[in-house]
């Protein structure tokens, strides 16, 4: 019993003097037998089946045997079997398993069996009742050892007996003095060495702590002694809880741990017990130390440990120094790879198109116009990139100029959306604007200050927002007597922490470098939004929180706007409605390729069409995905362009049944679900391609000749020389009068038919709006006009799910819209599209009704420029 302490051999004789005097009572009969109190009852048992049995043996009635040994066999838990032999072995009755479990035997009763004779009035033999039990303790001797009374109780006092004498002797021995273990000549000189000093027991309770220890805890070493350090929170470098601790290492296997570093964390000083009680607290609050421990294990004069002697190293200020300048070092070098990063972006795109011109590749005049756009806002985005460093420069130097001058805060507002709307859409988020019901015409700031201000603040807004979207909202408010404009940029982004909210407006510091990598920027936009924020006579300020959002509000001084003219957003719009919204595509030419268009959408295939039979190809359409995989089989295709939502089969399977099918052609996937993982999981199920929608339809040729391997400027020159050589054609004009009762795929009841046409909603003030197609040509007029009826059912379909809480079907023809809409060229419907499909896949049915309403309103805007052409 050497590896037992000497509490627990203590213990273990405490309980053996217990047992025993438990073995002396009862040898002398003072404990109750439960072996006996088994066996009268079970006489008793016997005795009452025996008289019954010859009663009814006397009378003849030996069924009524049969039911009284049932009861008995079933009100006695012990009986195995009861059975009535007659004196020539014949078994007359029984009941339960008998034969099986009865052993002959010269001896009549045993532990398990019992046989009773049983005579006739005549004092005749009979036969003999014969009773089976169950063993008193269990079937083996194992068993009957344990559950025997006399083990049972045994091994009951004596774990209960070592539990309470480990209790008992634990707050014993823990009322001890441990300081009176250490001499006090000891104590005191260890109290004038400056390193903290703590002397640990075998059982890791602090025995002695000297001053430097009690300096760094903020407690009396008198309230440290008799506890365990581990009650403290200690944490690694990297801030995170450390649950096995140098000096535990030092106990087990009596070794000296050094090269650890602990964080101490404190609070004013002081040493703190649980975690949670510093997690929220503010730096400026906190005064956490950094240690470096050594322990060292003493020896005793049998050399086995008695203890450990723990040596804390305060290296705090020389681990703050080393940070700060680490820090210092590392924002230098994020700024210098950031600010490169951003300049080699536009200066690619500038040398890239500028050589692109230089080589004479541009085939259009539209062509050279768009890579000189290109290179434009390339050149602008440098520029401002420029002179966002140079402002800030200005800024700390107190020079910047501001020129103040008359400005509509709707067009500031609305110039920053229409420039960053792209970058949310390209997310898939939205960029919303909620105006007053009236705002100043004119107020008096810095136009191109302020624009810089919202822009950084959207800008910043739409970077680190990945599902959701960004409000934009103004209002014009009083402050201190004077009009202030108040410009309060939401969104549902990732949010920061307040540990980060302190340093967001700092130069060159973004919420950290981790999120630079991630999303990219110098750091410099809030710094300078907030400096001319207040240079123009305002604020800027933030509320954040961590995975629910952020919300910028800035504030502006306006100047007077009392006598300024009120206008509604819709007048703006109106007065700066544009004169031209359409624009004609490219001719391309791809040959005679024979291509499959798979989409359910009938506008969404009709455009595909008329493009790609005007570039030569030949086209077979399918509206689900088994048709298309019947066509291939069917057919011998060049390429498929296949949409991935469609009913019966969609397009991810098709596209796997068509590459099991060893069909090797390249595959394109149309999609509206535009995200990394979209087309990673499109690539995947066997796509060679992938074109999101609304398509862009350069995009989708120039794709298409890629994988095609075809030179797009070689068929166009050899269409060129065949369309020289053929002799003119005169095309007849195919369209027809359209009415408004034309019948839809999607028909819808007449009543409605009407309103969808010929009236708006009352509670709508949308401007007209008009498609990007180009509608000079009658083939998109057809296009345009199909997707007005058709349309006009589907919002029908949206409104009866939405009746009905069928939110899948709702969130399939969201789906639809959100393509349909933008390959139609109506981009209006995007942003709602993705909004109602959103809540319907969170089941949110409270806001079916507004954005069905603002669906059905846009439709009802829809101008199809011209009522005089018919689908063919």
């Amino acid at each position: 019993m050497r590896w037992l302490s000497s509490r627990s051999r203590l213990c273990v004789g405490l309980v053996a003097i217990t047992v025993f005097v438990f073995f002396i009572a009862v040898g002398m009969g003072l404990v109750p037998s439960g072996e006996k109190a088994i066996a009268y009852k079970r006489k008793i048992v016997c005795e009452r089946l025996a008289i019954s049995s010859t009663l009814l043996v006397a009378r003849n009635e030996l069924g009524s045997v049969e039911v009284i040994f049932n009861d008995a066999l079933e009100s006695t838990p012990e009986l195995v079997s009861i059975g009535l032999r007659t004196k020539k072995g014949i078994l007359e009755v029984h009941s339960g398993p008998h034969d099986d479990v009865w052993e002959p035997s010269d001896e009549k009763n045993t532990e398990t069996q019992a046989a009773i004779p049983i005579r006739h009035s005549n004092n005749q033999k009979w036969g003999e009742l014969e009773l089976r039990f169950k063993p008193f303790f269990g079937n083996s001797f194992l068993e009957s050892a344990l559950y025997h009374p006399l083990m049972q109780i045994t091994m009951f006092m004596a774990i209960t007996c070592f539990a309470g004498f480990s209790i008992y002797l634990k707050f014993m021995l823990t009322a001890l003095n441990p300081t009176k273990t250490v001499p006090s000549r000891v104590r005191s000189a260890l109290n004038t060495f400056t390193e903290a000093i703590m002397l640990l027991d075998v059982k890791g309770r602090i025995v002695l702590a000297n001053g430097a220890f009690e300096k760094i805890a903020g407690r009396e070493a008198s309230e440290l002694v008799g506890k365990v350090p581990d009650i403290f929170v200690w944490m690694d470098d990297n801030g995170k809880s450390v649950e096995e601790l140098p000096w535990h290492q030092t106990t087990s296997d009596g070794q000296v741990v050094t090269d650890h570093v602990l964080i101490m964390p404190r609070i004013r000083g002081e040493i703190q017990t649980e975690q949670e009680a510093f997690k929220n607290i503010p730096p400026h609050f906190r005064d956490d130390r950094i240690l470096k421990p050594n322990c060292t294990p003493v020896m005793g004069e049998n050399s086995q440990s008695n203890g450990v002697l723990v040596c804390f190293e305060d290296i705090t200020e020389l681990e703050q120094s080393k940070k700060a300048a680490e820090s210092a070092n590392q924002a230098k070098s994020d700024f210098l790879a950031n600010v490169s990063h951003e300049i080699r972006t536009p200066m690619n795109a500038i040398l890239g198109f500028t050589d692109w011109l230089n080589r004479g590749m541009a085939q259009t005049e539209e062509e050279r116009k768009e890579y000189l756009s290109t290179i434009h806002s390339s050149g602008k985005h440098l520029l401002e990139l420029i002179n966002d460093i140079l402002d800030l420069s200005k800024i700390e130097a107190g020079r910047m100029e501001l020129e103040m001058v008359d400005a509509s805060p709707f067009k500031i507002v609305c110039d920053v959306q229409k420039i960053l709307k792209v970058r949310a859409d390209e997310k898939g988020i939205f960029l919303n604007l909620d105006f007053p019901e009236t705002l100043p015409a004119q107020i008096c700031s810095d136009p191109v200050r302020l624009r810089q201000v919202v822009t950084n603040l959207v800008g910043n807004a739409i970077k680190f927002t990945t599902d959701g979207g960004v409000m934009v909202s103004v209002s014009l408010i009083q402050q201190d007597s004077k009009s202030m404009l108040r410009i309060d940029v939401a969104d549902t982004g990732i949010g920061m922490t307040e540990k980060q909210l302190e340093r967001i407006f700092e130069a060159f510091v973004q919420a950290d470098t981790s999120i630079t990598r991630r999303f990219g920027g110098t750091g410099l936009g809030l710094a300078i939004s907030k400096k001319i924020v207040e240079a123009l006579d305002g604020e800027l300020t933030v509320a954040s929180e961590q995975g629910k959002g952020t919300v910028f509000s800035a504030i502006v001084n306006v100047g007077d706007v009392s006598n300024a003219e009120q206008i509604t957003f819709q007048e703006y719009l109106k007065s700066e409605k544009e004169t031209s919204r359409t624009q004609n595509l490219k001719q391309v030419y791809l040959g005679p390729q024979r291509v499959l268009v798979v989409d359910d959408g009938d506008s969404n295939r009709q455009l595909v069409r008329i493009i790609l039979q005007k570039a030569g190809c030949h086209i077979t359409e399918a509206v689900n995905g088994q048709e298309a995989v019947e066509s291939v089989l069917n057919n011998d295709f060049d390429i498929v362009l296949m949409d991935m939502q469609m009913p019966i089969l969609d397009g991810y399977q098709a596209t796997r049944k068509l590459r099991e099918m060893n069909f090797d052609r390249p595959i394109i996937a149309l999609t509206a679900n535009v995200l990394a993982d979209d087309e990673k999981k499109c690539r995947e199920y066997g796509c060679t391609g992938f074109v999101p929608k609304p398509i862009n339809m350069d995009f989708l040729v120039q794709t298409m000749a890629e994988l095609l391997e075809i030179d797009l400027e070689e068929m166009e020159k050899q269409a060129r020389l065949q369309q020289e050589s053929s002799p003119p054609q005169v095309q007849q004009p195919t369209a027809k009068k359209i009415a408004t009762n034309i019948p839809s795929q999607n028909p819808v009841p007449a009543s409605d038919q009407a309103a969808s046409f010929d009236s708006q909603p009352a509670t709508s003030d949308i401007q007209a709006i008009h498609s990007t197609l180009p509608m000079d040509e009658p083939e998109f007029v057809e296009i345009v006009v199909e997707f007005k009826i058709t349309l006009a059912g589907k919002i029908q379909e949206m409104r009866d799910a939405a009746a009905k809480q069928d939110h899948v079907e709702l969130a399939g023809l969201a789906h639809w819209l959100k393509g349909a809409g933008g390959t139609c060229g109506f981009h209006e419907f995007y942003e709602p599209s993705i909004e109602l499909e959103k809540s319907a896949k969170s089941e949110k049915s409270a806001n079916y009704e507004r954005i069905i309403n603002l669906l059905e309103a846009l439709s009802f805007a829809i101008v199809t420029e011209s009522q005089s052409y018919q689908p063919m």
